[in-house]
């Protein structure tokens, strides 16, 4: 899977589509995902991949089009007991809303073709 991914990716840069490269940085069982999982996050929020089920699904769309949109890379924490959203420098940590009690870490890495002067 990581290599379709890397290589969608790099079609999508080819074709001057602007899209996030999500990785699981970790993952902490009970979880669906492991470490090094990987998918294409477009601009309207489609995923080609695998970065979590259902439970992590909405915050990966809502945090890549974020990534995208200001153009830089996001640690996104998925995490067990979180009572509300919290952001500092460079990552964001949401509450897992599954009962599994999972936590992942998803690295969102904004690519976008460069400027055509």
């Amino acid at each position: 899977m990581r290599l379709e991914v890397a290589q969608r990716s790099a079609a999508l840069i080819a074709a001057g589509v602007p899209h996030v490269r999500a990785t699981v940085v970790r993952a902490e069982h009970p979880t669906s995902v492991h470490a090094g999982d990987a998918a294409v996050v477009h601009a309207d929020g489609r995923i080609e991949g695998f970065v979590g089920g259902t439970c992590a699904e909405s915050s990966v769309q809502v945090h890549a089009r974020a990534a995208l949109a200001a153009g830089e890379p996001l640690l996104l924490r998925i995490l067990p007991g979180v009572e509300a959203t919290t952001a500092e420098h460079g990552a964001v940590t949401v509450s897992n809303p599954c009962l599994s009690g999972g936590a992942v870490e998803i690295f969102l890495e904004p690519l976008a073709p460069p400027a055509r002067l």
